[in-house]
C-alpha cells in the first residue's frame, strides 16, 4: 500500500486552488504537490495557496523554446540557473528537448530515431549541478522509461544516492489501443529499477493532457486502478499522479475514491 501520493501540477494557472485543498485532504495516506515553475517568484505565487502537506516542491521548467526540460543539450546558462535555488523540494525533469511539432505518434518516433544523433555537450555540467544544488536542495530526478544507453547518451540519466528517482510509468500517451502492451512493457523497466533503487517512486498518468497537447489520456479511472495495482504489487511505497489541474476537472471524486484504495 502507498504511505505517501504526490500530484504534478504543470499548469498551476488552472487550478481551483482552494478546490484542491478541500479534495486533497480525502486523501487516506501522506500527500504533496510539485508545481511547475520558471522562477521562485512563480512558484511561492501558487505554493502559498495550498494548505499544509508533507511535501510540497517546485517543478523547474525552462522556456519551450530553449527546451523546457533538462537534458545534456540544454543550454549552460538555463542549467546554471539551478543553482538560485536553496532549501527546497525541487523536481528535475531530464528529458530531451521538447519537440516543436504537434505530437503523434509518428513523428515522435522519428524524433526519438533523431535525438539519438544530436550532440549533447553540457550533460557532464548538468549532472555536476545536481550533485552541487543537492547540498542545499532535497532533489527529484524525473526520467522516463527507456533503454538506459540512450538515457545516457542524451544526458536523462544520473545515477545518485543522495536522489530520490521517479521513473514516468505512463502509458496512456500513445492512446488507448496501446495502453496494455506499455503496460507490460515499462512494468520491466520498473522492476530493473527497483532493484537499484528500492526507494523508488513512480509517476502514472495522464488523467489530462500536458504541455504536449496531443497526449492519450486514461479513459476513465479504471485504467488508473489497474497501474496503481501494478505499482503496489511491484512494493512502491510513493507515488505521483499527473495531474492535479487534470484530475480536478474530471470528477475528482471518482479518481480519489480509486488512489484511496491502496492509501495505508
Amino acid at each position: 500500500m502507498f504511505k505517501k501520493v504526490l500530484f504534478w501540477s504543470e499548469f498551476p494557472n488552472q487550478v481551483d486552488w482552494k478546490k484542491a485543498n478541500k479534495y486533497l485532504k480525502k486523501l487516506k495516506c501522506k500527500t504533496g504537490v510539485y508545481i511547475a515553475s520558471q522562477s521562485l517568484t512563480e512558484y511561492k505565487k501558487y505554493s502559498s495557496q495550498l494548505d499544509k502537506h508533507d511535501e510540497i516542491g517546485i517543478w523547474i521548467i525552462i522556456p519551450k523554446e530553449k527546451g523546457y526540460w533538462f537534458s545534456g543539450a540544454t543550454p549552460k546558462e538555463e542549467i546554471t540557473k539551478l543553482k538560485k535555488y536553496k532549501n527546497l523540494n525541487i523536481k528535475i525533469d531530464l528529458e530531451p528537448p521538447i519537440p516543436k511539432f504537434k505530437y503523434s505518434n509518428l513523428k515522435m518516433l522519428f524524433y526519438i530515431i533523431k535525438l539519438y544523433f544530436m550532440k549533447y555537450q553540457n550533460s557532464e555540467y548538468l549532472h555536476k549541478t545536481i550533485s552541487e544544488i543537492s547540498k542545499d536542495n532535497k532533489i527529484m530526478l524525473n526520467e522516463f522509461l527507456a533503454p538506459k544507453f540512450y538515457l545516457k547518451k542524451t544526458g536523462c540519466y544520473y545515477e545518485n544516492k543522495n536522489i530520490t528517482k521517479n521513473v514516468m510509468f505512463y502509458n496512456t500517451i500513445e492512446g488507448k489501443l496501446f495502453i496494455p502492451f506499455l503496460r507490460k512493457i515499462n512494468t520491466i523497466y520498473i522492476k530493473s529499477y527497483k532493484k537499484q533503487y528500492p526507494l523508488l517512486r513512480a509517476s502514472v498518468g495522464l488523467i489530462g493532457k500536458g504541455i504536449l497537447k496531443n497526449e492519450g489520456v486514461y479513459p476513465d479511472e479504471t485504467y488508473l486502478k489497474k497501474d496503481l495495482e501494478v505499482l503496489n504489487n511491484l512494493g512502491l511505497e510513493e507515488i505521483v499522479i499527473y495531474s492535479l489541474e487534470s484530475m480536478l476537472k474530471r470528477n475528482p471524486e471518482k479518481w480519489l475514491k480509486v488512489i484511496n484504495q491502496f492509501c495505508s
